[in-house]
């Protein structure tokens, strides 16, 4: 997790996820400008965007930041490695609850089945 990434993490977690999800949109953005193409660098940035998205309650862009940052996260090297990988749970966890919120469960389920035993069991008991 870099600087900015924390950043965003501390502000939504002050309440202001509207404010984080636009600093989010503004690195996502700079990024993609600057002709960034690396997906272990847009793929964290897309998920930190979809999950700021995700916590100001705007379903559909933070599905679709969401799914981009997984594609990105397979096609890289950020987490691919290690099915425990910080990001990697964050991520397969707020897939979870897109689905979950758009009351698809069973797509919940299958996405919260990608995580490691001990992040299930603490999903379940969500």
């Amino acid at each position: 997790m870099d600087a900015s990434d924390t950043l965003h993490r501390v502000i939504c977690a002050r309440g202001r996820a509207d404010e984080a999800a636009g600093l989010a949109s503004e690195l996502l953005r700079s990024a993609q400008e600057a002709g960034i193409t690396d997906p272990d660098v847009l793929g964290p940035l897309h998920q930190t965007f979809g999950e700021c998205k995700l916590d100001t309650g705007a379903l559909d862009v933070a599905e679709l930041e969401l799914r981009e940052a997984w594609r990105l996260g397979e096609e890289g090297t950020v987490y691919t490695g290690d099915p425990c990988h910080q990001r990697r749970v964050a991520l397969i966890s707020a897939l979870a609850r897109v689905e979950l919120a758009h009351g698809r469960a069973a797509e919940a389920a299958k996405w919260r089945a990608r995580l490691p035993e001990a992040e299930r069991t603490r999903a379940g008991s969500r």
